[in-house]
């Protein structure tokens, strides 16, 4: 019935037309279909007996078919309203040893039993488990799952961290024993993720009272415990660096299974701190001011009219004087916030209900100076072949640092919803070659350029620093390549300059140099080839010459950038 991958940043879910259709409403048309789906935010991709539709990171709940069939019966009004499932207290215990704070601190568990397979509802299964990795997850950094079939299992069950040449067992679909460090060498999973444990004196396990094998998180299951269209009881681990996101995973991962005919239970998590019990599905209390859900819309509505759009969106409320009180269910982790639920009662009453308002002032607007020095920059780069480009300021920190000093040059961000977004950008020219990987199968030569802001720490703080990247790629690019085309660029701009040979991270020695204003002497930037070894990091397959710029402190340069700093930071 489904299926996943990833386009871009955001997963891509496919599944059978007819069995969701039969899950939801027999009745239901395919614009139907896919106008609830878009008010959702699943935007449909591909429609026919088989759909594609692209899933929003910030919504997990709707990462597989089942899911997603639940919230089109509630958003299409056949059961409206909260969902709840019941959960069973804990019967089993899972022991968390002190001896993996340092590798992979957090663990949190459950049960479900009675639950009904098939091939497409299994293949569903694992596709969620390997989104929430991705997404959630980190690309298992904060968070993996592991799901486990039961019926062999001993508990309690005890999460440790073990020397990995002295543990070994058979990984999932493996054919004979492996020490873990082993399976870190041998076998896909182990190679992709070793990096998260291999700094690591010890890595972590989970065994059961008879020292079984259930996982070596965050790499492989034990084969013993694989889960076949014939499970019907199932044990879940979460583990990870984030209490919160290991929670809110787990939660989504326990509604799915609800949603197979799972009867829940809860798991005692000993801790050297204390106990707790997990999964926890008891909703949220919120409240909301319908006055402030007026103001922000732009429209007015009685009350009665937003209860009802929230119960399409599956919350429980009900009006409590000028307020709602409102439970929203556990697994809708994207609700944060008195205007998360304003946006859910302009999407359940409908956006076609929310008329715009013509400005009543007139206005006239004209280019900032240093919006006319981009233009310049813009029609220099153009005219000399160059194509301009737009890239995402959040970025994944692996790609950013190939071409800085440190990791700790990058401003990171607390909470990212996925390891694609996890720093603000500190260079234009990774997100350049970021782009020239995905366009490998375009023609030669391709000249890219970008005008555009990176973030820069300052004592503590940050600084956003306006810069132009550029990059040649083309099987003779060379230095002098980026050196005509800087020294071009600066002459259109009246900017007197000089270069320097000098040393930068991701360029070839001997082949960099930096750029000085002829003037002041102020560094402005830095060009050359990029180093063979930085390209295979990124996946780029042909020689690339660059260059990245920054003029913030030059008259010459208007007032471009929002800060003004006395010693602009070389873009080395």
């Amino acid at each position: 019935m489904y299926r996943s991958l990833h386009r871009g940043l955001v997963p891509v879910v496919k599944f059978d037309r007819e069995r969701l259709v039969d899950a939801v409403d027999a009745s239901v048309t395919d614009d139907e279909l896919a106008e609830a789906l878009a008010m959702l935010g699943c935007v449909p991709e591909e429609t026919g007996a088989e759909w594609a539709v692209e899933v929003f990171p910030d919504r997990p709940d709707l990462l597989s078919a089942e899911l997603l069939a639940r919230a089109l019966r509630t958003y299409l009004g056949d059961e409206p309203g909260l969902t709840t499932h019941d959960v069973a207290e804990p019967e089993e215990t899972l022991v968390s040893d002190a001896s993996v704070e340092e590798v992979r601190p957090v663990i949190v568990g459950g049960r479900a039993g009675g639950i009904d397979l098939d091939d497409g509802t299994l293949t569903g299964l694992m596709d969620l488990q390997e989104d929430l990795h991705w997404g959630l997850g980190a690309r298992r950094r904060k968070v993996s799952v592991g799901i486990h079939d039961a019926a062999g299992l001993t508990p309690p069950y005890t999460y440790k961290a073990v020397d990995p040449d002295e543990v070994s067992f058979v990984p999932l679909k493996g054919a004979q024993r492996m020490t873990m460090r082993e399976m870190t060498a041998k076998i896909e999973k182990g190679v992709e993720f070793a990096h998260l444990v291999e700094d690591h004196d010890r890595w972590p396990l989970i065994v059961d009272d008879e020292a079984q094998v259930l996982s070596f998180p965050p790499i492989i299951n034990g084969t013993e415990t694989t889960v076949t269209a014939d499970t019907d009881d199932v044990f879940v681990d979460v583990t990870g660096t984030d209490e919160r996101a290991c929670r809110e995973v787990l939660t989504v991962v326990m509604a799915q299974l609800a949603e197979l005919g799972g009867e829940l239970e809860q798991i005692e998590v000993v801790r050297p701190e204390g106990s707790v019990t997990t999964p926890q599905l008891d909703p949220s209390s919120h409240e909301l001011e319908l006055a402030r859900a007026r103001s922000l819309l732009g429209g007015s509505f009685e009350a009665e009219d937003a209860v009802q759009a929230l119960e399409r969106m599956g919350h429980g409320a009900e009006t409590a004087g000028d307020e709602l009180a409102v439970e929203v269910p556990a697994w809708r982790s994207d609700v944060l916030h008195e205007v998360d639920l304003v946006e859910d009662v302009a999407i359940g009453i409908g956006y076609d209900r929310f008329t715009g308002a013509q400005p009543t002032a007139v206005t006239y607007g004209e280019p900032s100076p240093g919006e006319a020095f981009h233009e310049q920059v813009r029609r220099a780069l153009t005219g000399f072949g160059y194509l301009e480009c737009l890239t995402l300021t959040l970025r994944n920190r692996e790609e950013q640092t190939d071409l800085i000093e440190a990791a700790d040059l990058l401003v990171a961000v607390q909470n990212p919803v996925s390891q694609e977004q996890e720093v603000l950008r500190r260079r234009l020219v990774p997100c350049l070659l970021d782009l020239a990987a995905e366009n490998t199968h375009r023609d030669l030569p391709q000249q890219l350029f970008e005008v555009g802001e990176v973030v820069v720490p300052d004592e503590g703080s940050a600084d956003n620093e306006p810069r132009v990247a550029g990059i040649t790629v083309d099987p003779e690019a060379g230095f002098t390549d980026a050196k005509q085309h800087v020294e071009g660029l600066l002459r259109a701009l009246a900017i007197p300059c000089q270069l320097e040979a000098a040393e930068a991270p991701g360029y070839i020695e001997g082949r960099c140099a930096a750029v000085h204003h002829a003037a002041t002497g102020d560094r402005l930037g830095t060009l050359g080839e990029v180093h063979p070894a930085t390209l295979e990091q990124l996946e780029v397959t042909t020689p690339v010459a660059a260059f990245e710029l920054c003029f913030t402190e030059h008259p010459e340069a208007g007032s471009w950038g929002p800060e003004t700093r006395s010693a602009p930071a070389s873009p080395d």
